[in-house]
């Protein structure tokens, strides 16, 4: 019974870290959309064990300050900003006052934009594969959820060739 009293989901400042971590996520007025809620359970998944078994009102900003530098030694810069973001609006939500920490600088993205030479390569590397019709399809602008939705039904032969009938989507978690 205290195990399960232990882990019992909390909207209190009195519960653990975690249990009001549980409590944040169960007691959203909105819930999320299924991506958005994957993400936060993949950042409730990376809380320290003894960070989490810490009473929510000894929270302070430097012990948060140090869990987010924790975290920000193995994750990107992104991914700790929304980690201490979810663990900074788990506090509020619970009625605790705390500034929100400090989180790393982001690197600014300078995406690699293949030549022509590279996606030819990419292209006859497909040549010939089961993968070749999914690749060109995808450079033709189809999304995976949409390529993955596709079925025989799909393909309609006309006077002039075929057409492809693109009006689904499979997005995993929800389908």
């Amino acid at each position: 019974l205290s195990a399960v009293l232990e882990n019992k989901p909390s909207l209190s400042i009195n519960g653990t870290i975690m249990q009001c971590v549980e409590g944040y996520l169960q007691n959203k007025s909105n819930p999320p959309p299924p991506s958005t809620y994957k993400g936060y359970t993949s950042l409730k998944k990376a809380i320290d064990p003894d960070f989490g078994k810490m009473k929510m009102s000894d929270l302070t900003l430097p012990i948060l300050q140090k869990e987010v530098n924790r975290f920000a030694e193995e994750h990107s810069p992104k991914y700790t900003l929304n980690y201490s973001s979810f663990l900074a609006s788990v506090a509020r939500f619970v009625g605790l006052t705390i500034e929100s920490p400090k989180a790393p600088q982001q690197v600014p993205y300078e995406p690699y934009i293949p030549t022509k030479k590279d996606i030819k390569r990419i292209a006859d590397s497909f040549a010939g594969t089961e993968y070749e019709v999914a690749f060109l399809l995808t450079m033709r602008g189809l999304r995976r959820s949409e390529l993955v939705a596709l079925t025989v039904d799909d393909v309609i032969k006309t006077d002039s060739g075929y057409i492809l009938r693109i009006n689904k989507a499979l997005v995993e978690g929800i389908n």
